[in-house]
C-alpha cells in the first residue's frame, strides 16, 4: 500500500471505510485499535477509531464529577467560612479574611498544575498522575473538609487547623494534580496524525463538560447547603469517588504515553544554561552543544507559553472576582436567589455563548482571519464590562440604601456581570488550553498545560489576593 494518504482525510480518520487510504505503517492488527502510531524511542501506540466514545469518555467523566465536586465548594466556600450557613459551627472569618482565604485556596489549586505537569511528564506519565492526585490528595481533603462542617466530630471547638489542611493544602493540590493533565490525556487518546482534526473537537467537548459539572455543582450543593453544609459537603466526596472508580475501569483503553525522565531532565539542563551565560541556542547540536536542534526549539515553544497566557491575565483578574466581590456584593442585595446561585449564570453563559461562538463567530473570525491576540483582547473587553457593570450596581446598592440596613437592590441585577465573564472566557481561557497544546512539544504537554493553568489562575489570584 502507498504512504501516502488523502489530504482531505488525513487528520480524521474514524471509519473502518476509511483504513484502505491508511498506510501500512499506521495500521496494528487488533480490531478494536486498528491505528497504531510508533513514537521517537520506539514505542508503538494503538489507537480506536472513535477515541471519544472508545475511551475519552470515562475521562470526560471524571472530569465532569471534579469540576463538579471543585466548583460546588468554591461556590459555598466563602459563605461558608464567614457562617452564612451555620451561625453556630463555622471557621468564624470576616467578609475579608474569607475572601483572601479563597484567594490563597484557589492560587495554590492553580499552583499545583506546573507541578502536577513535570511529574506526569517525567515521571508518572497522565494515567497515574491522575490516579495518585485523585486518591492521596483530593480525596482526602474533601473527606476532611466534610468532617470539618460537622459539629464536634473533630472536636469541641470548630477544627480551624484540619479545615486549613483539607481547604488549603490537600483539595487545590489534589485539583491541581488532575487539572494538569486531564485534558492532556484525553487529547492523547487520538492519534497523532490520522486524528489530528478532531482534537479541535474534543478540546470543545472537554470544556462544555467543565461548564456542565461547574453548572451542576453550582446548583446543587448550594440548595442542599441551604438546608445543611454538612450532608452538602459530604457529596463531592461521594461524587469523585465514583468519579476515580469510572475512570479506573477505562484504563485498560487508554493510550498511555510513557514519561520521559529522559527529556525533562535533557529540558532542566538546557534552561539551566543562561545561569553560565550561555543562551538555549548555543545548546544545538550545531552550534556546538549537546541537543538537537528541534529538541531545543521545543523548550523555546514550552517557554513561549508563558507570554501567550500571560496575554490573559488582565481578564483573569476580573474572572476571580466572582468567587470573592460578586459574593460579597450579592450578600448586600435583595436576595431573589442566594449569591452562591448567582454562580451559575456564569456556567450558563460559556454554554450559550460556546454554542453561538462554533456556530456563526469562529467561522467569521476565520473568513477575516482574525489574530489570536485580537481574539483575546475581545474576551478582555468582556472582563472589562463585568467589572463596570458590577461598579455601577454597587453605586446603585449604595444610592438606594434606605437606612434600615434593608437591601433594595436586587441580586439579579448582576446577571450581566456574569454573562460578560462567561462570553470572554470562550476567547481567553478556552482559547488557551487550545494555543497551550498547539505550541508544547509533544514530550512536555503536561507541563505546558501546568504553565498555563499556574499563569491564569494561580499569578492572577496572587495578584487578587
Amino acid at each position: 500500500m502507498s504512504d501516502r494518504i488523502d489530504p482531505r482525510r488525513s487528520g480524521s480518520i474514524g471509519t473502518e471505510a476509511q483504513l484502505a487510504s491508511v498506510p501500512d505503517k499506521f495500521l496494528s492488527n487488533d480490531p478494536k485499535r486498528p491505528l497504531q502510531y510508533m513514537d521517537d524511542d520506539g514505542s508503538v501506540y494503538t489507537y480506536s477509531l472513535r477515541p471519544l466514545f472508545y475511551s475519552v469518555v470515562f475521562i470526560l467523566l471524571i472530569e465532569l464529577l471534579e469540576r463538579f465536586s471543585y466548583y460546588g465548594l468554591t461556590n459555598t466556600q466563602l459563605e461558608y467560612l464567614v457562617g452564612h450557613y451555620n451561625p453556630e459551627w463555622n471557621a468564624g472569618l470576616t467578609s475579608v479574611q474569607a475572601s483572601s482565604f479563597v484567594g490563597a485556596s484557589s492560587a495554590l489549586a492553580y499552583t499545583a498544575p506546573f507541578i502536577g505537569g513535570i511529574f506526569a511528564d517525567g515521571l508518572f506519565g497522565d494515567y497515574v498522575n491522575i490516579l495518585l492526585g485523585t486518591s492521596l490528595l483530593y480525596l482526602p481533603g474533601l473527606i476532611l473538609i466534610a468532617l470539618c462542617s460537622y459539629p464536634y466530630v473533630l472536636g469541641n471547638e470548630f477544627n480551624m487547623a484540619a479545615l486549613q489542611a483539607g481547604m488549603l493544602v490537600l483539595w487545590p493540590l489534589g485539583a491541581g494534580f488532575i487539572k494538569s493533565v486531564v485534558n492532556v490525556l484525553g487529547a492523547k487518546q487520538f492519534h497523532p496524525v490520522l486524528q489530528s482534526e478532531m482534537v479541535e473537537s474534543y478540546y470543545i467537548s472537554f470544556y462544555m463538560v467543565i461548564n456542565i459539572g461547574a453548572l451542576l455543582g453550582g446548583i446543587i450543593l448550594p440548595v442542599v447547603a441551604g438546608k445543611s453544609i454538612a450532608a452538602a459537603y459530604t457529596i463531592p466526596s461521594v461524587a469523585l469517588f465514583v468519579g476515580l472508580i469510572v475512570f479506573v475501569l477505562g484504563s485498560k483503553r487508554y493510550v498511555k504515553a510513557k514519561p520521559r525522565k529522559d527529556a525533562l531532565c535533557k529540558t532542566l539542563k538546557a534552561l539551566a544554561s543562561p545561569l553560565t551565560c550561555k543562551s538555549l541556542d548555543s545548546q544545538k547540536e550545531t552550534n556546538g552543544g549537546p541537543f538537537k536542534d528541534n529538541f531545543v526549539d521545543g523548550i523555546k515553544n514550552l517557554l513561549f507559553v508563558f507570554p501567550c497566557t500571560c496575554l490573559i491575565l488582565p481578564f483573569c483578574i476580573a474572572y476571580n472576582q466572582m468567587t470573592t466581590v460578586f459574593m460579597i456584593q450579592g450578600n448586600a442585595m435583595k436576595q431573589t436567589i442566594g449569591p452562591s446561585l448567582m454562580q451559575n449564570f456564569d456556567s450558563l453563559s460559556v454554554i450559550v455563548n460556546g454554542l453561538i461562538y462554533q456556530r456563526y463567530i469562529h467561522p467569521f473570525f476565520s473568513r477575516i482571519s482574525l489574530k489570536t491576540t485580537h481574539k483575546i483582547a475581545i474576551g478582555t473587553f468582556c472582563g472589562l464590562l463585568a467589572l463596570l457593570t458590577a461598579v455601577i450596581i454597587d453605586y446603585k446598592i449604595h444610592s438606594h440604601y434606605n437606612g434600615d440596613g434593608q437591601p433594595t437592590v436586587n441580586i439579579l441585577w448582576q446577571i450581566p456581570a456574569f454573562f460578560f465573564v462567561g462570553a470572554g472566557e470562550i476567547l481567553t481561557i478556552a482559547l488557551a488550553y487550545d494555543v497551550t497544546f498547539l505550541i508544547a512539544p509533544k514530550e512536555q504537554k503536561g507541563l505546558a498545560s501546568g504553565i498555563n493553568l499556574f499563569v491564569w489562575g494561580a499569578v492572577s489570584n496572587f495578584i487578587c489576593i
